[in-house]
């Protein structure tokens, strides 16, 4: 039994989309985010309840597979619903959907429950948990293993981290390693590929000011087009992730 569903519609503005007219991977995320956050004020466990238990909500990994991006100004339908728990991690599926009905993107994703006082994981609350009617697990899903990135043969560009770029869980918004990412690729990569798939696990959290470092290899997996990534703050690693292509 999965948890609870929850749908939305929503129209692509131009703002969130790139050169080509493309959602940008970044402001798809924010996209199916939102999603679950209205699903979290529909149940009433949204922020004020989080915050008044001092807890946050940190993502630590998203496997999606990406069949076509939307275009700006195409209407689309989200799908979101918390599938399962155990202790410690929560386990949420969002689907986008065209008008058509056809699927455009499919994401699973982890999540923990952050402690502000402690800036560490606890264990989940079951009372946050009951209105989404997952299901309680024992066990762990495993999503696919991220290789490490070869820094011998990667380019790497570096960024600060601004003030626009914290969120209200007082570090880097998950959604800027994307930009990072794909910004140290080249513009005609950019233009000449498109993603099919992405896998990103999170590791340590990025404050305001700090330098990061973005690396990124490119090869070939399989006959398919893979970039291997990786933000780091100095020895620490942000976050990694592997991203697949096909030629347009």
């Amino acid at each position: 039994m999965a948890g609870k569903q929850y749908t939305e519609e929503y129209r692509i503005p131009y703002f969130e989309t790139d050169i080509k007219g493309e959602l940008t991977l970044a402001s798809l995320v924010n996209v199916l985010i939102l999603a679950s956050e209205h699903q979290l004020n529909d149940l009433n466990v949204g922020e004020e309840t989080m915050h008044s238990l001092n807890l946050g909500w940190v993502v630590t990994q998203y496997q999606m597979t990406i069949n076509r991006m939307p275009k700006v100004d195409e209407k689309v339908r989200i799908v979101t619903e918390a599938e399962s728990y155990n202790r410690y991690f929560c386990y949420r599926n969002f689907w986008l959907y065209d008008e058509a009905g056809n699927e455009c993107v499919f994401v699973q994703s982890i999540f923990v429950m952050m402690s502000y006082e402690t800036r560490s994981m606890v264990p989940v609350v079951p009372e946050i948990m009951a209105p989404f009617e997952s299901m309680a697990i024992k066990g762990s899903k495993r999503f696919p293993r991220i290789k490490k990135i070869d820094s011998e043969k990667a380019s790497q560009k570096e960024y600060r981290v601004r003030y626009f770029d914290i969120d209200g869980n007082q570090h880097v918004n998950n959604v800027h390693y994307f930009e990072w990412m794909l910004d140290a690729l080249d513009y005609d990569f950019l233009m000449d590929h498109r993603v099919t798939s992405v896998n990103i696990r999170y590791g340590h959290e990025i404050q305001y000011g700090q330098m990061t470092q973005s690396q990124v290899e490119q090869v070939m997996v399989d006959d398919i087009m893979t970039t291997r990534h990786k933000v780091a703050v100095g020895d620490l690693s942000a976050a990694e992730s592997e991203i697949a292509w096909t030629k347009r």
